[in-house]
């Protein structure tokens, strides 16, 4: 026993130690210099009719057509967010007039490479208070399958039989069981979700797909018999305001030879579609739901995270922000939550909209790791890398600037950059400053990080125990 004890000592010991000169000088690291210094654009062709436009990117596809429609629902009133999540999430899984759910599953499969729907928020990229809301519709399928893909998808999107209550039942019933099963797995999601709705508008958008939305399932469940009517109502009412051509993107991509006749194909989907009354409307911005809280759910570990928004405070985004969330995840955090504190992993999140976030997976301790989280600052201001050093983690983060797309992500990222304003110009300007990163950048983001956590706002998703240990850090515990 003695022994053992002993070893744990020094493997401790070795962990807590900083690496020699010599051990650090004998790993081959590439250089910055050999990193290319442009970013590749995309190529692209943008047509704009009124408030719709068309985004075709120039890509190889050996025959499939992609297709992304966002569709503007912008103006939609807040209450109705967590309906409009579960409208997405509802896609496909009823009848339609032409098909039933069955039939109609087999025939998506059959014939295309998949559709479906979701909901989002996109903020603009330099604001987390300005955003738009899109209803996102996306499909991809072989060229001569297209006017089946269309048959198909009209018949989701605009024949759907909100009628059968007893299969709405069992549709919500399995919503909330995934949620139920996987919501310890989710945690690091869920907690994220819930700071940044602290933190940001459009945040507070997104929260109605997260937790807030696992509530209202959970409330639907628990009260179906009153509710399922009412709910069913507002489900069949929305595809005329979601899937309209009052404002929308459309983003696409097939081979050269193959564009005309897609293109037709789109603009005859056009017609068919209705106006809306929330499109290219002013968002009516959903109540800050709570601050600081503490969600217990079966486990002994924790996701424990803290953050706020900079751009509130004056300060603005900059390359060394990536390069530090680099930093961060195989150094500073690494060490001190993850080898020392036990946690499964740690990781630091800036964002160009302001949003900031230090965060821990599976993480044994609490207010440990929130300690850790405050002492960054001093460490920022105390520790000086050298040029090796900076070289490996610039490396590292431009791994993760360049890393490889299919064309399904590459039509993806299309649409979030035009969507969120992001230009070609921001995204070199992001690349010179983690290429040219110095230690005086990271110095310079001590005082953000020290004066956003000064906010004191965090959120944690863990176990009962250790959470009522610690319970005077939150304005509320929620039990799941």
């Amino acid at each position: 026993m003695d022994q053992h004890i002993a070893e744990c000592e020094e493997l401790h010991r070795r962990q807590a130690a900083e690496d020699s000169p010599e051990a650090l000088a004998s790993i081959p690291v590439l250089k910055r210099s050999d990193i290319r210094k442009d970013i590749v654009k995309a190529e692209l062709d943008i047509k704009k009719e009124g408030q719709n436009q068309y985004v075709y990117r120039h890509l190889h596809t050996n025959g499939i057509v992609y297709l992304d429609w966002e569709f503007d629902v912008t103006g939609i009133d807040a209450k109705l967010l967590p309906y409009l999540n579960l409208f997405a999430d509802v896609f496909g899984k009823f009848d339609t007039e032409e098909y039933s759910y069955q039939n109609l599953t087999t025939e998506v499969i059959m014939h295309t490479g998949g559709m479906g729907c979701s909901t989002v928020a996109l903020s603009d990229y330099k604001n987390a208070d300005k955003y738009t809301i899109q209803v996102s519709v996306k499909g991809k399928v072989l060229v001569e399958k297209l006017p089946k893909f269309y048959e198909l998808l009209q018949s989701v999107l605009f024949h759907t039989k909100f009628d059968n209550k007893q299969r709405f039942k069992e549709v919500v019933e399995e919503l909330k069981t995934g949620w139920d099963d996987d919501f310890f797995a989710k945690g690091m999601t869920v907690a994220l979700s819930r700071l940044y709705s602290y933190c940001g508008d459009a945040a507070r958008v997104n929260e109605y797909a997260s937790f807030a939305y696992y509530q209202f399932l959970k409330d639907l469940c628990e009260h179906f018999a009153e509710k399922a009517d009412e709910t069913l109502e507002i489900l069949a009412s929305m595809p005329r305001e979601c899937y309209n051509k009052t404002k929308f993107s459309c983003f696409y991509s097939c081979d050269a030879q193959d564009r005309a006749m897609v293109e037709k194909s789109i603009h005859d989907f056009v017609e068919h579609l209705p106006e809306s009354k929330w499109a290219g409307k002013e968002p009516c911005v959903p109540q800050l739901l709570q601050t600081n809280e503490a969600i217990t759910a079966p486990g002994k570990v924790q996701y424990v995270i803290a953050g706020g928004n900079f751009v509130k405070h004056g300060f603005k985004y900059t390359g060394a922000m990536r390069v530090l969330m680099t930093i961060l995840s195989y150094d500073y955090l690494w060490n001190r939550v993850r080898v020392l504190g036990g946690a499964y992993g740690s990781s630091g999140r800036f964002s160009p909209n302001g949003l900031m976030a230090f965060t821990s997976y599976r993480d044994p301790q609490l207010s440990k790791t929130l300690t850790v989280y405050r002492e960054l600052a001093d460490w920022l201001r105390q520790r000086n890398f050298t040029e090796q050093e900076l070289d490996k983690f610039v490396i590292g983060t431009m791994s993760s600037l360049d890393i490889p797309l299919t064309n399904s992500m590459k039509i993806e990222r299309t649409a979030n950059k035009i969507l969120k304003h992001v230009t070609d110009e921001d995204l070199q300007k992001e690349r010179d400053e983690v290429l040219a990163v110095t230690n005086e950048d990271l110095v310079k983001l001590a005082d953000v990080v020290e004066t956003v956590l000064k906010d004191n706002l965090l959120c944690v998703v863990g176990g009962k125990t250790v959470i009522e240990e610690n319970k005077t850090l939150f304005n509320e515990v929620v039990d799941i």
